[in-house]
């Protein structure tokens, strides 16, 4: 849009990539820090983390598996989280499975909490799935891990190569400046863990194939990034994100000559299919040219997060669960390609790779919006809008 202010009929962005830290870094950042630390999309995943943390805790051991045995509040499950990964640490949890022994070690543990993040409609299988690690930590059963694992297998099994990691690569590396000496990722890295833990070595190591890579884009667009559009641009931004942070959309709404920021109150990466809400205001926008009020916050669909943590009842149906099944299906596999890519690894990431998600359709969640709307307990206390 800054390259062609003059055709800006009605852009929105969801999701949104502060695009100095991005392309260049500020002063000289990108001889010391990839442009995967300059984000940092580190912050949003751990507040975010914190978020389920917090919401698991509320939600009690009886509709949020990680619950059971801690003590009341968001405090003693962070500090259960944190013994979980450290256990891991020192040595993987083997899952044995139809398709051999599967090996969950700490940067595993981490890529599927990370990945499970992204879609807040699998967040009972992810509290789930990591009361499964803690028990098996100690020495306990993990039939239900062992039986998730095994279909992700087996779904994922007829699969040709991905190449997402290549082709982001490939993008990334041509389209941002970063330092050239290799050593310059586990400095940062470092750096980056001790600010946001467990999130700030995956992050960082994102973009570690950019050492060396040679092509670059010559026509990439580096700036300005004020250029006045011939129409305001739309902004989404989430409260808790961990990928494209709140921060990040706040500080583009200024960076840009004219736009606005609608944002969700919500949680995981991006807004749109998470909030009729946002879906209508975006719409209304990119049809009939209608901004929203400035301040604009909405709300995230409740389903989205809290439908599985409310008593459902025996034998009662639950309408959202096409939309976790689906979300499920891409952690699961996303889980078991990294499980069968690093098989036997143990200690802190080389490299972590991040599952990007793509938008959902819309028509899924409509047909079951009406009956999707339940909520927690006690509502978490939200940001401010700037």
């Amino acid at each position: 849009m800054n390259l062609f202010p003059d055709r800006v009929r009605a852009v929105t962005l969801d999701g949104v990539i502060e695009p100095i830290e991005w392309a260049t870094g500020r002063g000289n950042e990108a001889d010391r820090l990839p442009f995967s630390t300059r984000l940092k999309s580190d912050d949003g995943a751990y507040e975010t983390l914190q978020q389920f943390l917090a919401l698991c805790g509320q939600a009690g051991p009886a509709r949020c598996a990680f619950a059971a045995g801690a003590a009341e509040g968001s405090q003693a499950l962070d500090h259960k989280f944190g013994t979980l990964m450290q256990r891991l640490l020192q040595a993987p949890v083997v899952v044995p499975t139809p398709v051999g022994p599967l090996s969950i070690t700490y940067t595993i543990a981490v890529a599927l909490t990370l990945g499970a993040l992204y879609s807040p409609s699998v967040w009972p299988q992810l509290g789930a799935a990591l009361q499964e690690l803690w028990l098996a930590s100690r020495g306990g059963a993990v039939d239900a891990l062992r039986q998730t694992l095994a279909a992700a297998a087996a779904g994922t099994a007829v699969q040709p190569y991905p190449n997402g990691r290549d082709a982001g690569a490939s993008i990334f590396c041509s389209d941002t400046d970063n330092p050239h000496d290799p050593f310059a990722w586990p400095q940062a890295a470092a750096k980056a863990d001790h600010r946001a833990p467990l999130f700030g070595a995956a992050w960082t190591f994102v973009s570690m194939p950019c050492a060396n890579w040679a092509a670059r884009d010559p026509g990439r667009y580096t700036g300005p990034w004020d250029r006045p559009t011939s129409n305001p641009v739309l902004l989404v931004g989430n409260f808790f994100d961990p990928a494209t942070r709140y921060e990040s959309a706040v500080a583009l709404s200024h960076e840009l000559a004219s736009a606005r920021l609608l944002i969700l109150d919500g949680w995981g990466h991006t807004g749109y299919a998470k909030s009729a809400c946002i879906e209508q205001t975006v719409d209304r926008y990119l049809i009939a040219g209608q901004l929203p009020a400035p301040r604009t916050v909405c709300q995230a669909r409740p389903a989205a997060v809290r439908a599985e943590y409310l008593a459902e009842g025996p034998g009662r149906p639950d309408p959202c669960s096409h939309r976790r099944a689906a979300d499920l299906s891409h952690a699961s596999s996303y889980m078991t390609r990294e499980v069968g890519s690093q098989r036997g690894t143990q200690g802190p990431p080389i490299s972590t790779p991040i599952r990007r998600r793509h938008g959902h359709r819309r028509a899924e969640w409509v047909s079951a919006t009406s009956q999707c709307l339940r909520r927690w307990p006690e509502p978490l206390p939200s940001r401010q809008p700037p």
